[in-house]
Parts: structure tokens; sequence; C-alpha cells
């Protein structure tokens, strides 16, 4: 394992093997070849990469999928930004983790990191975990699986530290079609959590997750900004996306920055429930904005048992 210590750039050799471990094929020889190309046009960023393999948990995640070192080269976060701005991300996000849970935080680049359990109404068991996210929207996220490891929902982001602490959410993503009977799944997670949908409670958690590492910034892709309207994907992905970003930022009082961004509240308003005409409705609502925050504190508690120690962001 590399020492977080480490401050001494690889070289672009060492970092194409790192991409491309295998050596005996014609495809990796290509790509290791495409690879020491693309570090020549990109060299300011990948003299970036290189420092960037000194933190232990960027050089962890890399191990695992050594495709990462490329992230900065493509469409990233946002359709708009370019190489530099996208290693900016990914450095501050690296180092803020690598500096609050060091080694502690790896699991979740390998094959996800338990942080609670859920049941629903039929005594279906589910789980929440950290994962490494969505390669193109983010470098951290959220899922929520069922008992065989299916995917329900996930929620993917980046974090960065300056300006000002901040959670960039480049994409939430639905049930795939290997969940059997997925629109039943969903109505029964909706009614088992007081009527929250399962995207809307993908949001809250990230948000929990922000408020936890007291990050009080929160920055949503529009449907214009989500990565796959960049023009390297014009006529291949860039249908793919079929969510509505903008009406779900709407519904917790985006704010728009641009055509590529909105900011909703790290602490999203909530209804009153005494004001609320119907007494069903307003047990409802307690309910909920209960069961949320029992949830919130076994997050936190979870988090600042995985922390290393302070963190000087």
């Amino acid at each position: 394992m590399i020492s977080s210590e480490l401050n001494s750039a690889v070289s672009t050799q060492e970092l194409a093997k790192l991409s491309y471990p295998s050596q005996n094929n014609v495809k990796s020889i290509w790509l290791k070849s495409r690879f020491f190309v693309l570090s020549k046009v990109y060299r300011a960023t990948f003299s970036r990469i290189a420092t960037l393999t000194g933190n232990s948990l960027f050089r962890h995640a890399v191990e695992q999928k050594p495709r990462l070192l490329e992230k900065a080269l493509k469409p990233y976060l946002y359709v708009d930004i370019p190489p530099a701005e996208r290693m900016r991300h990914i450095e501050q996000h690296f180092t803020f983790l690598n500096q609050t849970f060091g080694h502690n935080l790896e699991s979740a680049f390998e094959k996800g990191l338990t942080l609670f359990a859920l049941t629903d109404s039929q005594e279906n068991e589910y789980k929440v975990i950290l994962f490494d996210g969505e390669m193109r929207e983010g470098s951290l996220g959220i899922r929520l699986i069922n008992s065989l490891g299916q995917t329900i929902y996930s929620i993917t982001f980046n974090l960065t530290t300056t300006p000002e602490k901040t959670i960039h959410i480049g994409a939430l993503k639905g049930p795939s079609d290997k969940v059997e009977d997925r629109n039943q799944v969903i109505k029964t997670l909706t009614r088992s959590f007081h009527g929250l949908r399962p995207k809307a409670l993908m949001v809250e958690l990230a948000l929990f997750f922000a408020r936890a590492l007291g990050y009080d910034k929160a920055v949503c892709v529009s449907n214009k900004g989500h990565i796959y309207q960049a023009l390297r994907y014009k006529g291949s992905k860039n249908k793919a996306v079929t969510f509505n970003y903008d009406e779900l930022w709407d519904e917790y009082g985006a704010t728009v920055l641009d055509k590529y961004r909105f900011e909703i509240p790290t602490l999203p308003e909530r209804k009153d429930p005494s004001t609320l005409a119907k007494r069903n409705k307003r047990r409802l609502y307690t309910k909920r904005y209960a069961w949320l925050d029992e949830m919130e504190m076994s997050l936190k508690a979870r988090l600042d048992e995985l922390k290393v120690g302070t963190s000087e962001f």
C-alpha cells in the first residue's frame, strides 16, 4: 500500500501500467500507447494526476478501477467544465476524503461500504452503502440495494473544499430492468418510507452526508448540464438520461445558477404538520420527519466511526 505521505510524482510509464495493468495483449499495448499520447497532449493535467497518486485513497481507488486515471480527460460532473477544472474537483474530493477517513473508506471503492440497513413493510431487507459513484458523474455515491445486491436507487456526487465546502450532485439513477417487478418495489418502498419516494430519499441521504461533514452548499446538475449532453456523446448516450433533474431540484426550492447547475438548500424546508388540514397527512409527515431524523443520526454516527481524526479543511 502506498503511504499517504508519498508526495513524489510517478512517471508516465508507471501511470500507464496502473491504468492498463495487463501487458500481454494487443489491446493493452494500444491503450498504453494511447495513454502515453494523451499524457503529452494534457501534460499539465497528467502532472497533477501523477501527484495525486501519492494520495493513498486515490491510489487504492485506481487499483480497483484503473480507468480513474483518465477521469479528468473526459466530460466529468458537468458538461461545461474543462480538464483543469475537472482535475481540481477530483483533487479536492480525494484530498478531503483521505484526510477525513483515510484507509477506513477503502472498501467503498471495492464492493461498497455499508452505512446502515432498512426494512420495508413487507419485511424485505435493504442496505444503504457508500460506493465509488458513477464513473463520469462523480467520485463517490450512495446506493440503496436489495438483498440480492441489486441497486434500487443511487446518487453520485463530488466534494470540493474551496472556495467553500460544496457537494456537487452529478447523477441520480433508478432501478435497472434486472430488478424484478421494479414498479411495485418502488410503490412498496414509498409506503414504507411514509410517503417519501426512494429518489427523494437518495437526495436526503446525500444531504445528510454533506451536513455530517460540515458541507453547507449543494450544487446539482441540470438536464442540460449532465455529462451525456457533451458533444462526444451526441447520437449515443445523450438520450440515455430520461430523468428530469430540473423538476426534482425545483421540488427542493432550487435556485438556478446557470443553465447547467442548480443550488438547493442543504437543509431543505419542511412542511409544518400542524398546518395540514387532514389528520392522516399530519400523522404521515410527523412520522416521516421523525424517521428521517433518526436516519440522519445513524448516518452521522457511522461516519464518525469511520473518521481517522479532525480534518484540516
